[in-house]
Formats: C-alpha cells, structure tokens, sequence
C-alpha cells in the first residue's frame, strides 16, 4: 500500500503544475470571409512547444511529456529511496532534473538555451507546412486562414517563461508588421491562455489604438489561482476536486461507474488524507529543492500572480535576506507586473470606450489540476473559470448556487445556476461554454464560428446584438446544444 501511494505521490507532484493538452480532432472547411483587418491568434501556454537549442541539430522538446518520459521520472524517484535517502528526497531530486530546464538564472536570463519555433511573416508563408500538430489555437489558426485569407492572418508565438513586459514588445513588432503590410490602421487581435496576459500587457505598453477587437479565450488576462496559491505554499490534495476528476474521466458507463464507487466509497478520501500527510510533512523540502529554484524563478509565472498577493507570494518563495538580494531582478519583475496588473480592468473598459470591440470567452464544467486550495472552483479543465470571464462568480465543480441564490440580472445567471456573470468586468460581452476545453475547438464547429462573429462584429459585441446567448451548453462536436 505505501508503494501505490507513494506512485500516486509521485505523479501528483509531477503533474500539479502541468497544464493539460488535448488532441483536436480533423478540421473541416468553412466559407470564406473578407477580412476587414489582418488578425493576429497569439498563442498561450504550451510546453510541448518549447525546444532547447531550437533550429540547430540538437533541437528537442525540452521536457518530455511523453507517457515513457514521465514514467521514467517516477520510476527514478522511486528508485532513488535507498539507503538515507527518503522518498521525499528521491521525488525532490528526480522532480528538479526533469523541470530543470524551465528554470531562469536568479539575473533573471535563461538558464538554458530554450526557444521556440516563431512565424514572422503572414501566415501564407507557413500554411500547410509549419509542422504543427492541429490542436487548441493551431485549429483556429488554420480555421482563420480558410476564413480570411492565410495572407491576412499573423501567429505570435514566444517563450511564455519570459516576462510579459518584453514579450509585448514583440507582439507590437508584429501589430506594426501587419499594419504596414496590409496599409491599414487596426488589426484584430484573438488571444489564448496566456496570450491574454501578453495582450493585456501589450495594451498597458503601447495603448489599443490600433486594435479593432479583441477576444480574449480562455485568457489569463485576471492572473489564475493555481500560481497564486502555489507560489505561497498551498499545495494540497484537494478531495473534492479529486472526485469529480476521477468521476468525469471517462464517458464509458463502466468506468465511470467505478471511479463513482472509488470516490463515494472513501477511498478517494482515504488516498486524499494520505497525500497531504505526505505534503505537510515534506512540503518544505520540496518546494526548497524543487519548486523553488524552477518554477519559482520563471517570470511568466510571476505575472500570474494575482497582484495583491504578489508580496505575500515573494515572502513565501523567497523567505530571507540573502534570497531576497540574489533574486532580486525575478522580484523587480514580479513587481513590475503586478503594478501593471493592477490596473489591467481599468485599460480593458477604457478601450472599450474608444471603440475598441473586447470580448472574454472560457469554458467551464471541468475539474482544475485537483492539487491546491482552489482547485474545486469551475474550470475549463486547466484554469478558473471565474478569472478568465473576468472575474465572474463561479460555484463549486459539480455544485449549483443554493436555492435562494439571489443576482441583479437573472439573465447573466447560467441556466444551470453555476456561473453569475452579474459583477463580472464586461458581463454583456462575456460568453461561458458549459463542456469547453481549454482554448480547444474545431474548424466548422458553432463555437469557433460563433469566436470570428466577435471578432467581425461592428459594434461591441453582447448577446442582444450576436443573438447569442452568454451560456451555451456544447456536445462533443463543439456545437450549442440546449441545456438540460
């Protein structure tokens, strides 16, 4: 027994901080549209485009999510228990040289010589031999280029370990790039994941003036809890969030059957209690020799950081003196971005009033990555729903508002009274997807079509005005369908 917990240990520390990737199926076809202004689909978080020494002969993923690479993690860790050494020490070790790579010197540069594959040009140059496996934002990507034209569409790709702060730079080389090419003034802009924090922070660099619109999918643009609380030590194995994973992987009567079993059973519970035994009594460690020197010196990271926890967060992570002086360009980072982060909502709505067409789009009816403190709120599957619909309330996973739930607008409650866009920053302009993945779609689907009609609209988009609800319930095709 205390060698299948200590595999499920392994693997959830392994996993707690990984965002999970889902294939997308074969694209179709859909019908041409003139583009109006060049778009720019800045892309998200993705590890498995990340590459050390990118466009040389040694060019490799530089983390191998692969099922042998991450078995091979655990099967060191597990082997490394001998002697002195505890499990605990041997998970510490085996975790640091397999995220190693992700880490930033304490000067705040690469450690390593990471990179990723970058499209400068209109994506024309590209189309149908950029070696990308079409899943997430690479699906509208190519959805885009059948709709407008491969010639009016851009691709802003980056190393999302980097600070925000620089990569904006970048992203206005390419708005200045498509203007100039295309001789116009505007373009549109759709951002995914992290994107939106890159847009969000490129808008507190360079103004919006030259964007029309903007779609922020399933965008971090209001930071996300999982950085916010891991970066203060709130790593827990999170019961009710564990549950509902585990009883919603599987569409198979069986499966999910037994998995109910297992969570309603207690075992579930029982693993759960086992593993935060095990995380109280070595979080310390871990996080000291793991978490710590990789993950807590990435400056995108930082930026996650919801920014009135951003001190306490820099506490946590950097507790003394000498930490403090030797990371200190990481922390005048974290700084940085946390002042520009705090007035993000004020830019967003100032745009807004200029004229600027902005529009907040994410999934929910998902179970987060069930290992910290917030992880049982409303999730997409990766991120909290919540920030991503700018700061919308959000029940429990699984859960319903109670019956004398009250709300402003009963319209800007979902018809399954779990998410309440009534406070939320643009709640007209903001549309919930009961079943969506994060940032995942399909060409020809109501949902990525329904993505270009914001993008298209000539006024700021709301439901009156698309004739689309706030809430849409999705099949497995991508497609709206009614509410139980």
């Amino acid at each position: 027994m205390k060698r299948i917990l200590s595999i499920i240990t392994a693997l959830t520390l392994l996993f707690c901080v990984l965002l999970p990737v889902f294939a997308a199926d074969e694209h179709t076809g859909t019908s041409a549209v003139e583009a109006k202004y060049p778009l720019i689909v800045v892309r998200g978080m993705q590890f498995k485009s990340q590459y050390l020494d990118v466009g040389t002969e040694n060019e490799r993923y530089y983390l191998d999510l692969s099922f042998k690479g991450i078995a091979s993690a655990v099967l060191k860790a597990l082997g490394g228990a001998v002697g002195e050494t505890t499990f605990a020490e041997s998970l510490a070790a085996a975790a640091y040289d397999f995220f190693d790579h992700v880490s930033f010197n304490p000067d705040g540069t690469s450690k390593y010589n990471v990179g990723v594959w970058e499209f400068p040009e209109s994506y024309d140059h590209y189309y149908g031999a950029d070696g990308l496996k079409r899943f997430h934002e690479i699906e509208l990507l190519y959805a885009a280029c059948s709709r407008y034209g491969a010639g009016n569409v851009y691709y802003f790709t980056y190393d999302w370990r980097n600070d925000p702060y620089d990569t904006a730079e970048d992203l206005n080389d390419m708005v200045e790039k498509a203007l100039a090419e295309h001789d116009t003034d505007k373009v549109d802009i759709i951002c995914g994941s992290f994107g939106g924090m890159v847009t969000s922070t490129y808008i507190a660099r360079f103004g919006s003036e030259k964007l029309d619109s903007v779609m922020f999918n399933s965008g971090t643009q209001c930071g996300t809890l999982v950085a916010t609380e891991l970066f203060q030590g709130k790593a827990v194995a999170n019961e009710k969030a564990l549950c509902y994973l585990l009883e919603h992987l599987s569409d198979n009567f069986f499966v999910r059957g037994f998995m109910k079993f297992l969570a309603r059973s207690g075992v579930v519970s029982a693993a759960a209690k086992a593993l935060n035994r095990f995380i109280d009594k070595n979080k310390d460690l871990i996080y000291e020799r793991t978490l710590k020197p990789t993950f807590g010196t990435v400056p995108g990271l930082w930026a996650l950081v919801l920014p009135e926890e951003t001190e306490a967060c820099i506490a946590y992570m950097f507790p003394t003196d000498e930490l403090r002086e030797e990371y200190a360009p990481i922390i005048a980072r974290a700084r940085r971005m946390a002042e520009l982060n705090m007035g993000a909502d004020a830019r967003i709505l100032h745009a807004v009033d200029d004229g600027v067409k902005i529009s907040f789009t994410a999934g929910y009816n998902r179970a987060c990555v069930p290992f910290y403190e917030s992880a049982a709120t409303q999730s997409d599957g990766a991120l909290e729903s919540s920030l991503m619909l700018g700061r919308a309330k959000c029940s429990d996973v699984g859960e319903t508002f109670p019956a004398d739930y009250e709300c402003d607008d009963p319209a800007l409650l979902s018809p399954d009274r779990t998410v309440d866009l009534n406070g939320a920053l643009l709640p007209e302009s903001t549309w919930a997807f009961r079943g969506a993945e994060h940032v995942a779609m399909r060409e020809g689907s109501d949902l990525t079509n329904f993505y270009f009609t914001l993008i298209e609209s000539e006024v700021q988009p709301t439901a009156e005005n698309t004739g689309v609800s706030n809430f849409q319930n999705l099949d497995k095709n991508w497609d709206f369908i009614p509410f139980d």
